[in-house]
């Protein structure tokens, strides 16, 4: 019983840590561009799609963080 209620906090804690990151969006545009592009290296795609989306939310926090 104790085992069972500790899956589900940890699962509780999942759900709301991929709720406060918005990872089911990220993984859905990142399969989106997947089968939009086509690459023939779906792993090298992946690296620079989401290298460059790192750059582009570490400089929207830098924004944010500078205009107030």
């Amino acid at each position: 019983m104790e085992e069972q209620s500790r899956e589900e906090q940890c699962l509780r804690k999942a759900e709301e840590y991929v709720k406060e990151h918005d990872i089911h969006r990220i993984v859905k545009d990142c399969i989106v561009q997947l089968c939009i592009h086509r690459p023939d290296s779906p792993y090298s795609f992946l690296r620079q799609h989401f290298a460059s989306l790192e750059k582009v939310c570490s400089n929207v926090r830098f924004d944010f963080a500078t205009t107030n």
